[in-house]
C-alpha cells in the first residue's frame, strides 16, 4: 500500500482498512518504541537527581512531551498511545 492510499484512508477515517504492515504502522511503532525508551531514560535521570533539580527536569520532560505529541494530528496513531 502506498503512503497516498494510507493518507486517503486516514482522511476517510477508515483506519480498519490500513494493513498492519503498512509504512505508517511501521513508522508509528518505531516512534512509539523510541519515545517510550526516551521517557524511561528521562524518568531514571529524574529519580537520580536531587529533589529541586528533579522537579525542573521533570517539567522540562513534560514540556518536550507536550510539544512533540501535542502537535500531531488528532487521527495520528501516536495520539491513541498518549
Amino acid at each position: 500500500m502506498f503512503p497516498e492510499e494510507i493518507k486517503f484512508l486516514q482522511e476517510a477515517e477508515l483506519y480498519e482498512c490500513i494493513p498492519e504492515d503498512s509504512v505508517v504502522v511501521n513508522h508509528t511503532n518505531t516512534l512509539r518504541s523510541t519515545f517510550t525508551h526516551w521517557i524511561e531514560a528521562r524518568q531514571a535521570i529524574t529519580a537520580a537527581l536531587p529533589k529541586s533539580e528533579a522537579q525542573s527536569y521533570d517539567k522540562l520532560t513534560a514540556d518536550i512531551h507536550s510539544r512533540m505529541i501535542g502537535t500531531l494530528p488528532d487521527n495520528y496513531p501516536m495520539k491513541l498511545w498518549e
